[in-house]
């Protein structure tokens, strides 16, 4: 066993026995620190690089985007955005300061103004009380250098935040409200200028308004937005003096106040006039900047700023912790991130949450973010969380407000004569199913509203359940007495009660398994029996095959046949095997409340061969049928902050890479892709006490929700592939854990080289890594250990406290121990599909 502790130790071989014992270093683990801050920079040929920060390294990743959209396009580019590929290049800022922040130049030329792609991209980094400026340069579209333009310069105070002005003049922000205008060529400080409020700053914004003089030349005024400790905005403006060095004061020309706690960060937009803050009340706060008529397009400085007024425009509240940053993107939209690891995004003119992104990173805490404007519509963002990983998302920044209604909008019909509506179901694109008040059945084309009546019988009254089998475009209708009827789209002739298993029953289940020549219906009930009825569609016939006795209060609740084994999964959150026998069915293996003690909501038979169930808890399980056994291969938990409790999932193209899952938080139903956490649809139905719906087609990629309120029946669509393809995130750097880790440990590769290392965290998860041989490692360049993530274990539901080799397969075998339980998790092979 390898240990946390033991895993610092040196590496020593015993030549006699051949017995490795391998260095962790702490550097190699190191690299996975928190990534806390991003920029993107341009080069020349229109080559783009990702900057990122790792301790005190600068690091350049280059991003190739192999296909644009036009500038009037709405939707990514149609192809992969973009390709990762290309040497990484690293260098070294600070001697032991982390680096906090960066800062690029636009490569404005600084006598006209305007672009010039020949000129070379400065950086400014700062972290702690140091900064340092590098300029760099692309040699060709995949090599790109880093020069320094002056050595790691210390001041005496914490350094908030920094803008480069000219090509040789940066200004820096401290903690104390201070502005020094430093030259970087001459490693001089110019200037520094204090703000007489003297409050201590926890985030800063400089902005820098241009205008043109009588020479032509462009000269800069500088606007500081300060966030300070005491909860408010200070603003202010300087007179940068003529004569150098000097040292002065000004004075505030705002207070905002607002926020009920200290304030992280603060953004402005000229071209908007939108101020921004985020704060520690978990909020951000919009403004909209107004200057007086008098003020001129012209005129800058002090008195335009002194006359400005701020209008609150919103107050928005969508994180569960503190909010760390904010963008402010194209078309009034804003991007937040915080410590609950979920990224919102806004509209600011009337404060709606667009679209919410959560699940994606690990741990606690997104750190840091930026964006890239790929066309007039599109907009991807890269994003740097606690983990050390930096992950890629798109969107349309012409997207509209969610306001609880992603995926379109909402139609509706209201029943004839205003007959209360009991029960829906989906039958195809175009029909719905319906029950209404006295025992009507009516079949409503979506299309048009049109109402059709289908079938009239008292015994409708008792209907508990419409189950409705897509492909076969047939609903089974189900009353609490046991009878049974079958309503098929395709043929219009009278309908009539089928069968009748005469027991109370609540649920209907259609089972399509392999190989079956007829679909069967699985009817379940409290009666601690369940019946399985084979359905001939020639012949429009039901027949009872099976009757299967149930233990006490236990009925099922979802099934899926494979083969001929029948995998059911019962109210108590427990899994029960049957295995068809000389034309019998028995009973096999029980996996006792596998999905807590909430009922199985959903069992299905993928199209990779994996079978997939999922409970109420709110986790999703893949298993490996083998013979008539279960085994468990991956666990995936559904953010509770999404989804309270689930009701189901779909897999859009038959395997769990696309895994939809549906359920329900509140009043609103949402559909939550697995991929990247991106709600595809999110409904305010009035809660999963009404009974709903859910349908997709597979040939058009349509994803609709049905659901009854009092008169009228509603429902929503929404394309659920192209929303995946489109939005599915890019992991651009793996991570590590964002939380503790408690144990590792390694195994020697048959060759000799490189090593196998399992790692075990606080964030309830194990992670299997290749690790580089250490004699790779130098110190020229950031030490790059973890090489690639070859598979994740999510199977506990607490901290992961140790891992444990195996003695009876040695250098093979892992086992984790943890409350009890012991689970294997990794073979030799890297055959375990987790």
């Amino acid at each position: 066993m390898v240990d946390h502790e033991s895993a610092m130790q040196p590496t020593q071989t015993d030549k006699r026995s051949g017995t490795v014992t391998h260095r962790l270093t702490s550097s190699t683990l190191a690299i996975y620190k928190a990534v806390l801050a991003l920029d993107t920079i341009l080069t020349k040929g229109d080559k783009r690089w990702l900057l990122y920060v790792q301790s005190c390294w600068l690091l350049a990743r280059p991003i190739r985007w192999t296909a644009q959209s036009s500038t009037n396009s709405c939707g990514p580019p149609p192809s992969s955005p973009t390709d990762t590929s290309g040497e990484e290049k690293a260098v070294r800022a600070f001697k032991e300061s982390d680096i906090h922040g960066i800062c690029v130049n636009d490569r404005k030329s600084f006598t006209s103004g305007e672009f010039d792609c020949t000129l070379p991209t400065r950086i400014c980094v700062y972290g702690d009380h140091s900064f340092r400026v590098f300029k760099a340069c692309a040699s060709s579209q995949e090599h790109i250098s880093f020069r320094s333009v002056c050595e790691e310069q210390v001041l005496d105070d914490w350094i908030i935040t920094a803008r480069i002005l000219t090509d040789d003049r940066i200004a820096l922000i401290s903690a104390h409200n201070r502005l020094c205008l430093f030259n970087a060529d001459a490693s001089v400080c110019h200037s520094t200028i204090s703000c007489k409020d003297f409050h201590i700053l926890y985030s800063a914004f400089i902005h820098e308004e241009m205008n043109s003089d009588a020479a032509g030349a462009h000269n800069g005024q500088l606007v500081i937005f300060g966030g300070t400790v005491s909860n408010y905005l200070s603003i202010w403006s300087p007179e940068i003096p003529d004569e150098l060095p000097s040292r002065m004061s000004c004075a505030t020309l705002h207070k905002l106040q607002g926020h009920s706690g200290v304030i992280f960060d603060i953004k402005f937009d000229g071209s908007q006039q939108l101020l921004c803050s985020t704060s520690d009340d978990r909020s951000c706060r919009i403004y909209r900047v107004v200057f007086p008529s008098s003020a001129s397009s012209q005129s800058i400085g002090r008195q335009k700023w002194a006359g400005a007024s701020f209008q609150l425009l919103q107050a928005v509240f969508g994180h569960e912790a503190r909010v760390w940053r904010v963008l402010i993107l194209a078309n009034l939209r804003l991007l937040t991130i915080g410590e609950d690891l979920r990224l919102c995004l806004w509209n600011a003119a009337d404060g709606g949450l667009i679209k919410q992104w959560s699940g994606q990173h690990s741990g606690l805490n997104i750190w840091s973010v930026t964006a890239e404007q790929v066309n007039q519509d599109w907009v991807e963002i890269f994003t740097g969380g606690a983990d050390g990983s930096i992950i890629q998302n798109g969107f349309s920044t012409s997207a509209r407000n969610n306001g609880g209604m992603m995926g379109g909008d909402t139609r509706s019909s209201v029943a004839p004569s205003s007959k209360r509506v009991r029960h829906v179901a989906i039958m195809e694109e175009d029909q719905l199913l319906i029950v209404v008040d006295g025992g009507l059945l009516y079949s409503v084309q979506v299309a048009k509203g049109q109402w059709t009546l289908r079938w009239q019988d008292v015994a409708l009254k008792q209907c508990v359940a419409l189950t409705s089998h897509k492909g076969l475009r047939k609903t089974a209708i189900i009353t609490c007495t046991g009878l049974v009827a079958i309503y098929d789209a395709g043929h219009t002739a009278q309908m009539k009660w089928l069968v009748d298993v005469s027991c109370h029953c609540l649920q209907a289940l259609w089972i399509s398994g392999a190989g079956q020549k007829a679909v069967s219906l699985l009817v379940s009930g409290p009666s601690q029996v369940f019946h399985l009825l084979a359905y001939d569609s020639a012949k429009t016939l039901l027949e009872k095959t099976a009757t299967l006795r149930m233990p006490q209060n236990t009925w099922i609740t979802a099934a899926a046949q494979v083969e001929h084994v029948l995998i059911c999964g019962d109210r108590a959150g427990s899994l029960r095997i049957f295995q068809l026998e000389e034309d019998r069915w028995q009973e096999g293996e029980v996996l006792l409340h596998v999905h807590g003690d909430s009922q199985v909501c959903q069992v299905e038979d993928s199209s990779d061969g994996v079978v997939v169930t999922a409970g109420r808890s709110g986790q999703v399980i893949c298993w490996r049928l083998t013979g008539s056994r279960l085994d468990k291969l991956r666990v995936m938990q559904v953010d509770k902050s999404i989804i309270e409790w689930m009701s189901g999932f779909v897999l859009p193209a038959g395997k769990v890479t696309d895994l939809v899952v549906l359920g329900f938080r509140g009043r609103k139903f949402v559909a939550l892709a697995m991929a990247g956490q991106d709600k595809v649809m999110e409904v305010d139905c009035g809660g999963a006490h009404r009974s709903n719906d859910w349908a997709y087609f597979t040939a058009s990629a349509l994803a609709r929700f049905a659901f009854v309120k009092t008169t009228s029946v509603k429902w929503r669509d929404a394309q659920l592939l192209s929303r995946a393809a489109a939005q599915r995130p890019s992991l651009v750097r793996v991570g590590l854990h964002g939380l503790q880790i408690w144990s590792a440990g390694c195994l020697q590769s048959a060759e000799g080289r490189g090593w196998t290392l399992a790692t075990a965290s606080e964030d309830t998860s194990i992670k299997i890594w290749t690790v580089s041989p250490l004699d790779d490692m130098t110190a020229a360049a950031p030490p790059k250990g973890l090489t690639a993530l070859l598979a994740t274990a999510q199977q506990h539901l607490s901290s992961v406290r140790v891992l444990k080799q195996s003695l009876l397969m040695p250098n093979s075998l892992y086992r984790l121990k943890s409350g009890g339980q012991e689970i294997i998790i990794f073979s030799n092979s890297l055959s375990l599909s987790v």
